[in-house]
């Protein structure tokens, strides 16, 4: 069951963002506020995009999901040596 009215504004008072804002400042945002419902699986935006909105999950989950690219970056190098100097080789005996 969906929450209206009141119930959406304590609810969005139960969140830090929300917390110290009275009833009828919440009311206001919540008349002129788009509610939008999404399917499993439905994107709601990704990475990148441009947005100028705030979403508050009123029901449901939501999974954020971030790329890393993954690179080859040589961290040391291991080179065969000689012998160093002071290392006598097996025929120097």
């Amino acid at each position: 069951m969906k929450a209206t009215g009141l119930e959406r504004v304590h609810m969005l008072q139960n969140v830090p963002t929300f917390g110290g804002i009275n009833d009828d400042v919440l009311s206001f945002l919540l008349k002129h506020s788009n509610t939008r419902e999404f399917q499993a699986g439905e994107v709601i935006f990704r990475e990148g995009d441009y947005t100028a909105s705030m979403f508050v999950i009123e029901d449901g989950e939501v999974a954020i999901e971030v790329t890393v690219t993954v690179h080859s970056s040589c961290l040391d190098s291991l080179v065969p040596r000689g012998p160093s100097p002071s290392t006598p080789s097996q025929g120097d005996e």
